[in-house]
């Protein structure tokens, strides 16, 4: 899913050069759907200090793994992806789980969350020639919340448990199809 730079608060240099913000749109939209769903995964906000400017600067960050997820940083093995926004970091701060879900009004919108945030904490991976498709995170209040999200797009899961590491939400092998189809992962899938 590519995402438009107004969704994210990004900034234009425009014909002389200088940097022109764009003000994000925070409206409901399956785009900023699927940026709060990766967010959630692999993103973090930040906000320091710095002092070139004298004022604070605040960060919406991703940092991933996957080459084809992100940008490459020559030298470095981690991927990052910034957006510089106040606005949108401040709003992106605001959201808690019961906002989140009042916002996700289709089964569109509910997918594409689903699908950043599976982008970020999911895999399908294969086993003794099983296929299983999973999600992690060490919050247990959000992967219910995910359990939920699925639960209302006909995908069944079972098996939440926690692991040494976090917590581990399985998709019911009946319902692969139906999720695969839905939910439309970005990634490939394991062979």
């Amino acid at each position: 899913m590519e995402v438009s730079l107004a969704s994210t608060g990004y900034s234009v240099r425009n014909e002389l050069g200088q940097f022109v913000p764009l003000q994000p749109r925070l409206e409901p939209s399956e785009e900023l759907a699927y940026v709060i769903g990766v967010i959630l995964g692999d993103g973090y906000l930040e906000k320091y200090y710095d002092k070139k400017s004298s004022g604070y600067c605040y960060t919406v960050r991703l940092e991933v793994i996957d080459e084809d997820f992100a940008r490459r940083r020559r030298g470095k093995t981690l991927y990052c992806v910034k957006a510089r926004s106040a606005m949108l970091y401040k709003w992106l701060k605001s959201l808690n789980l019961e906002k989140i879900g009042a916002m996700l009004q289709s089964e569109r919108m509910k997918a594409a969350f689903l699908r950043g945030f599976f982008d970020s904490e999911g895999s399908i991976s294969s086993s003794g020639g099983r296929r299983f498709i999973d999600f992690y995170n060490k919050n247990k209040e959000l992967m219910v919340f995910i359990e939920h999200l699925l639960e209302e797009l006909n995908i069944d899961t079972y098996n939440l448990y926690e692991n040494k590491v976090c917590w581990v939400l399985r998709v019911n092998p009946k319902s692969h199809r139906i999720f695969l189809s839905t939910i439309k992962p970005t990634f490939k899938e394991a062979d």
